[in-house]
């Protein structure tokens, strides 16, 4: 979904820092919301499969999803 430019207009007129608290204000909002669709979970099992069948390197489920929280 593109920016409108009203919105594009003011974000241009803040500075570096408050851009940043901006950006870090709304990834904690989306990061709060944010639920793995089925596909997501579906791989994530798989990579918690995997990983207790052997030593594939891949995290349990519950740390692949705090990894696709970041």
């Amino acid at each position: 979904m593109p920016v409108s430019l009203s919105l594009r207009s003011q974000l241009d007129k803040l500075a570096p820092d408050e851009k940043v608290a901006v950006a870090d204000a709304l990834w904690r909002q989306i990061d709060d919301q944010w639920q793995p669709s089925d596909e997501q979970l579906a791989e994530l099992r798989r990579r918690e499969d995997l990983a207790t069948s052997s030593d594939s390197g891949t995290l349990p489920i519950g740390e692949e999803i705090q990894r696709l929280r970041r």
